[in-house]
């Protein structure tokens, strides 16, 4: 008997409002740091010799568009110079962990989310929705492949 081919297709994800902090600037993400800083503390001491790779399920890939590029970079950037010890390299932690808290944390704060968990469900909704509505209006997943490439390959 032959096989058939069949496709499967997933029913389409629920709409939900697309929570963005584009207009944040990296001066005013870093000077939340200090307001965060008591969460992140606790977490970094949590983990920090587990091999964390997330932070609830999500990674820097969850959360790269919800801030402009250079306010990410930026927050990076404080992340090692306040919980590097100088010979241990926590950058799966910093990248994939704490940098998805702190955006997590704020977050909550710009639109008055209640909890971790219910803002770390509307990244993750708000992920499957636009890459939905990509799809089906043919944008590419990776917008911004060409701009990669063309840095790399100068």
């Amino acid at each position: 008997m032959a096989q058939e081919n069949v496709s499967t297709y997933k029913p389409a994800p629920r709409k939900v409002d697309i929570l963005l902090m584009d207009q944040m600037e990296a001066e005013d993400a870093l000077n939340t740091f200090a307001k965060y800083r008591s969460r992140l503390d606790q977490f970094f001491e949590d983990n920090h010799n587990k091999g964390t790779d997330n932070f609830m399920g999500i990674t820097h890939y969850h959360i790269m568009d919800i801030v402009k590029r250079d306010v990410a970079n930026a927050m990076m950037r404080k992340l090692p110079k306040v919980y590097g010890d100088g010979r241990t390299l926590y950058c799966v932690l910093f990248i994939n962990a704490l940098l998805p808290l702190w955006i997590v944390r704020l977050l909550m704060d710009t639109f008055n989310i209640s909890t971790e968990e219910e803002a770390v469900q509307q990244i993750k909704d708000q992920l499957e929705y636009g890459h939905y509505m990509n799809t089906i209006n043919n944008v590419p997943l990776e917008p911004d492949l060409q701009e990669l490439e063309d840095t790399l390959f100068q």
